[in-house]
């Protein structure tokens, strides 16, 4: 079959010539897609406004026999997820998600579950930046910049998280991943993490992680450890400052995992503060 229709999201993009635009597509069914859109930045072009950032679309490849890019024929919006540009956190987290989702997976290898946690993190952080909102009439004008930041920051972490759990990168929380010891849920003192070794290292153990370790609270454990409601109540005893260094452990084990640089590190700790 020389075609596939597939859902998609767009991840990158970059100019290949005055008209035509270079794309990574993550799709639902068909994993990393790299495609070239011939004549889409041309205004009379049907996919003029279509291959921006971060934008969930309906898509008709054709797929060539022989080298080269494949070809984008058509796309039509499923979502365009505008809130994003209506609050700058919310599109810096956006971007550190699709840049980890680029890098951590391998051109037409599907990966269904991370398609969803995208899609499910994208509609989640558009929504606090949403004109609606902005009107007063949308859930998301019930919150200040102050609160829209922090569910941003809370949203950006489960979802790397899940991200990570499905690729194979799982953190380990719940037991030390050098001895096994179990960690009581009723300890709320300091934990230690290692990016180095992938998750919870116990007391006893911190001289054999030879450095590199993140001291946080055992609420900042808690609110990595469990979801919903639980997870936020724990996050919201923190401190911005221990919030922050957990989101910048989370990224830094990101990179760990993919073995390199993630591009939006810079800009999405400017934008969450």
């Amino acid at each position: 079959m020389n075609t596939i229709k597939d859902e998609a999201i767009i991840l990158r993009n970059r100019r290949f010539s005055e008209s035509s635009l270079v794309a990574t597509l993550l799709s639902r069914d068909h994993g990393r897609l790299d495609v070239l859109a011939k004549g889409c930045r041309r205004e009379k072009s049907p996919m003029f406004g279509h291959l921006d950032l971060y934008q969930k679309e309906e898509v008709l490849i054709f797929r060539r026999q022989s080298a080269g890019l494949d070809l984008l024929t058509e796309a039509a919006f499923v979502d365009e997820h505008a809130g994003l540009r209506f609050f700058p956190p919310a599109f810096a987290a956006a971007g550190m998600l699709a840049d980890f989702a680029a890098e951590a997976t391998l051109p037409g290898e599907p990966q269904p579950e991370l398609y969803r946690v995208l899609a499910g993190a994208l509609e989640v952080l558009a929504a606090f930046g949403d004109v609606r909102s902005r009107a007063g009439l949308g859930d998301a004008s019930t919150f200040n910049r102050d609160e829209k930041t922090f569910l941003v920051g809370r949203a950006l972490k489960l979802s790397l998280l899940d991200m990570l759990g499905w690729l194979g990168f799982g953190l380990e929380l719940g037991r030390c991943v050098l001895c096994g010891t179990a960690r009581n849920d009723a300890d709320a003192g300091s934990a230690f993490l290692s990016g180095r070794h992938g998750g919870l290292v116990c007391g006893r153990c911190r001289s054999k992680a030879q450095g590199g370790l993140v001291t946080v609270s055992g609420a900042a454990l808690q609110s990595l450890r469990e979801r919903g409601a639980g997870g936020e109540r724990h996050e919201l005893r923190l401190r911005s400052g221990e919030r922050r260094r957990l989101l910048k452990f989370l990224v830094d084990y990101c990179q760990i995992a993919l073995e390199r640089p993630l591009k939006g590190r810079k800009v999405l700790f400017q934008m969450l503060g």
